[in-house]
């Protein structure tokens, strides 16, 4: 895997450095292409297109494999995400969207709306 490499890590329950707004009729699709490798207690993602690999973590994985599951609404992820992880639906949901951001910027998933 050569090109840009981005390393995504989560740990804990988050703590923002700004607000998002959170819209629960956004929608994410998964890009074509992508390819991934299991790193034991990460998965790396590498995207041809722009030829960057994201390092990720198991929350991220669950995410990406809901919307590969064609659960693509944001507020379902966050709901799934809650009763998955056991947490509150406010903190799903900024996990969510802090997921989201990362996964957008580094072209793994596009969106609508």
């Amino acid at each position: 895997m050569g090109g840009k490499h981005r390393i995504f890590y989560k740990r804990g329950h988050l703590h923002l450095n700004f607000i998002h707004h959170f819209r629960e009729e956004m929608r994410v699709f998964l890009e074509k292409d992508l390819i991934f490798q299991d790193l034991g207690d990460k998965i790396a993602v590498w995207n041809p297109r722009n030829m960057e690999t994201l390092i990720i973590n198991s929350t991220a994985w669950y995410i990406l494999n809901l919307i590969e599951d064609g659960i693509n609404s944001v507020e379902e992820i966050a709901e799934n995400l809650a009763r998955e992880y056991r947490i509150d639906l406010e903190i799903a949901r900024r996990d969510t969207m802090e997921i989201i951001d990362e996964l957008l910027k580094a072209g793994v998933i596009w969106k609508e709306g």
